[in-house]
């Protein structure tokens, strides 16, 4: 007589020999035998491609001066993604503007509750412990899990955690993926962007092959994605910092290119307030920076502009991302060492032409 616990909403309390035939069942009906889905040739491709995916968004970020900025913002992508599977119609930039308290113009209104809120800051702690938690400290998952489950693919076994998890408790508010990608050892950074949650997962398990392909081009569209957003942080960046190296009056421009890294989103008030010029000189310096490329006006006002960062400008729809091969590099400047040795020659002429003179002697003609 074995005593089994509470597995997938079925309750055992005695099993005997006829019953272990409906605890079978119960793990059939569980998104866990996505691991024994065979290894087809197509499903094979579909692993390489998403751990490469994954392994050079990992890489970049590690790697990346704009790491915090990217952070911040790919947790949002990814908390959005969890409210979205939920039901809710709260998007990226929905999240945003609340955080920043700014209003984004032309946005559908969206419903961001209280324990919205709550359970966005618990996932914000949760990301921020630096110890990589055990997968069974992620998932409520049995303790005998099916065969095979240690020799197949770590991928396979992070979508049936995952699939599992929503299939057990569809209402919970914290995405794992994320974490389980540490825990498998696939990702050494935390990324939040990589959230996915695909509806079949709240069911019973029909197609698993093509259950487990969709998946898995799923996420590797959101690396990409995100590895994207990772190269257009860096180029405004750099394109901030070149911007302000070329301007020979730069005032105020570099508290404000500091306040969008920061906020992402500026507003002529709000410019005054920090910089403390008055509304009419802040809009003028935001049009300034708009003209050199720094920002973006969203609003279509003539006056109480709203101005975003243009990386997040093309997230949220305002401006379409520039298509084709990204523009190069800027020509690197001649050396100017040439000119200065010419000049340093012709002022040792001087020198030596004026001490002939101070000594009496001629110039020779």
């Amino acid at each position: 007589m074995v005593i089994i616990s509470h597995y997938h909403h079925c309750h055992f309390l005695k099993v005997d020999q006829d019953d272990v035939f409906g605890l079978q069942g119960c793990m059939q009906d569980s998104w866990l035998t996505l691991i024994q889905t065979p290894l087809t040739g197509p499903l094979v491709q579909d692993l390489e491609a998403t751990a490469l995916a994954i392994a050079r968004l990992d890489s970049r970020i590690s790697a990346s001066f704009c790491q915090r900025r990217w952070h911040e913002e790919a947790v949002l992508t990814g908390f959005a993604t969890g409210l979205r599977a939920r039901g809710s119609n709260v998007a990226e930039s929905h999240l945003f503007s609340e955080l920043r308290g700014i209003p984004l113009p032309h946005q559908l209104p969206a419903t961001l509750t209280q324990e919205d809120r709550a359970s966005l800051e618990r996932w914000k702690t949760a990301l921020k412990m630096r110890a990589v938690p055990h997968w069974r400290e992620l998932v409520d998952a049995p303790v005998d899990m099916p065969e095979g489950w240690d020799a197949s693919p770590a991928l396979l076994r992070l979508l049936a955690l995952a699939a599992h998890q929503v299939q057990q408790q569809p209402s919970r508010e914290l995405p794992v993926m994320p974490r389980l990608l540490q825990a498998f050892g696939l990702s050494e950074a935390v990324l939040p962007a990589l959230v996915i949650i695909d509806p079949a997962w709240r069911h019973r398990p029909r197609n698993s092959a093509a259950s487990v392909r969709r998946s898995l081009r799923q996420l590797t569209r959101a690396a990409l994605h995100a590895r994207k957003r990772l190269a257009r942080l860096e180029t405004g960046a750099n394109h901030a910092a070149r911007m302000l190296s070329e301007e020979t009056r730069a005032g105020a421009l570099d508290r404000l290119i500091g306040m969008i890294e920061r906020d992402g989103i500026v507003t002529p008030r709000g410019v005054a307030r920090q910089t403390r010029l008055s509304i009419s000189g802040a809009g003028k310096l935001l049009a300034r920076a708009a003209k050199l490329g720094l920002l973006v006006e969203v609003s279509g006002r003539t006056s109480w502009r709203t101005y975003l960062s243009p990386h997040l400008a093309i997230e949220f729809g305002y401006v379409a991302a520039r298509r084709g091969r990204p523009p190069g590099p800027p020509p690197v400047p001649p050396s100017s060492l040439p000119t200065w040795r010419t000049f340093d020659d012709e002022m040792a002429a001087i020198d030596a032409m004026l001490a002939r003179i101070g000594s009496g002697e001629a110039d020779p003609v």
